[in-house]
């Protein structure tokens, strides 16, 4: 007989079946599958919430970043590097700064990192002594 290989997703699921036929206790059936108690409160609250579907592995990445930069305040970096082509972010930002329309002004190291991110910036060629 071949050896049965088991995901985690597979796992999950025969945790649940186990659990709805209630025949031990939780810390028991957690035990049993080498889970803490809190995992298995959460494999079954995801049950619960949407089925066996649910129990499928979740992107870990965030749905949205609070702290990005907005993209109309990006887009006007763009535009004033393009408009000032020898201006750094220093300089970008000490532009923002005097117009006064922007109401965030990201720090220079920001507005260097979105310079670089749209090939704005061309890497520096190191110099060997």
């Amino acid at each position: 007989m071949p050896f049965m290989e088991m995901t985690v997703v597979d796992d999950r699921k025969e945790f649940i079946l186990h659990w709805k036929a209630d025949q031990q206790s939780f810390s028991s059936l957690c035990q049993d599958f080498g889970i803490s108690r809190p995992t298995g409160y959460k494999w079954v609250e995801r049950y619960k919430s949407g089925g066996m579907e649910n129990l499928q592995d979740r992107d870990p990445s965030p749905h949205e970043i609070p702290n990005k930069t907005p993209p109309k305040v990006e887009q006007a970096i763009i535009e004033i590097r393009k408009k000032h082509k020898l201006f750094g972010p220093k300089k970008i930002r000490k532009l923002m700064e005097t117009e006064g329309v922007y109401s965030q002004i990201p720090a220079h190291s920001t507005i260097s990192l979105i310079l670089k991110r749209n090939g704005l910036i061309k890497e520096r060629k190191r110099v060997s002594m």
